[in-house]
């Protein structure tokens, strides 16, 4: 089961981090025309509960559908830096991709991360896909004040400190008494997880785009633009 901190007294669980891979409201708090759309969507089990109920402890979930990398560093810090840490804890990482906001901010909420490229540049979006974004709304005056930034961002950013900053995260993570693992959620991580065996050998997106092609999910997805 999932839980929080308090009267933990020192039990072993499962800490994750990272977005909506591992993120409870993407699988239980579906808004009620996803769940009319995939209708078990709403009762899945997640592979983190099921992980769970196989190492026989409860599991303890910082992850956010649609967070950047950078939100997921934060959280994981923060976790080391407190009395809810536990050597004995056994920690899961998933690092999501690179070109979401890495902007923490008071009054940007994590969430947001994912439209960031959408917000620069939405003359690069098809029909389909400006119609879906132009649904959020509540990000868009800190994407519309910010716009430059993002758009020189963009052009600016530099691969090998991304890969740089990954690889100190990993480096972090496994040189912990912690049993560990690390996941990405694409290939982005293919340069530097030969260093990390405990660094999972597939992609989170990859796992997700042979199930739903595997059954009638694909066409629903195919229908709602995913």
């Amino acid at each position: 089961m999932c839980t929080d901190w308090r009267g933990r007294k020192g039990l072993t669980m499962l800490v994750l981090f990272g977005d909506s891979f591992i993120s409870e409201s993407s699988y239980i708090k579906l808004p009620p025309t996803d769940s009319d759309i995939f209708p078990d969507a709403s009762e899945h089990l997640t592979w983190f509960k099921m992980l769970s109920d196989d190492l026989g402890t409860e599991y303890k979930t910082y992850g956010k559908p649609g967070t950047s990398f950078e939100y997921s560093t934060l959280k994981f810090f923060e976790y080391l830096s407190s009395d809810e840490y536990n050597p004995t804890d056994r920690i899961v990482f998933t690092l999501t991709t690179s070109e979401r906001s890495p902007v923490i901010a008071k009054e940007f909420l994590p969430e947001w991360a994912y439209l960031a490229n959408y917000k620069a540049y939405p003359e690069l979006l098809d029909k389909q896909r400006k119609q879906q974004m132009e649904k959020h709304t509540d990000p868009d005056e800190h994407y519309t004040m910010f716009k430059q930034f993002y758009r020189d961002w963009f052009v600016l950013k530099n691969h090998d400190l991304v890969v740089a900053q990954r690889y100190m995260l990993l480096q972090t993570l496994h040189s912990l008494p912690n049993k560990t693992a690390s996941i990405s959620v694409s290939s982005a991580e293919s340069s530097i997880a030969k260093f990390f065996p405990n660094h999972a050998k597939f992609s989170l997106w990859q796992i997700s785009t042979e199930e739903i092609s595997d059954g009638d999910m694909w066409d629903m997805a195919k229908k709602q633009g995913a």
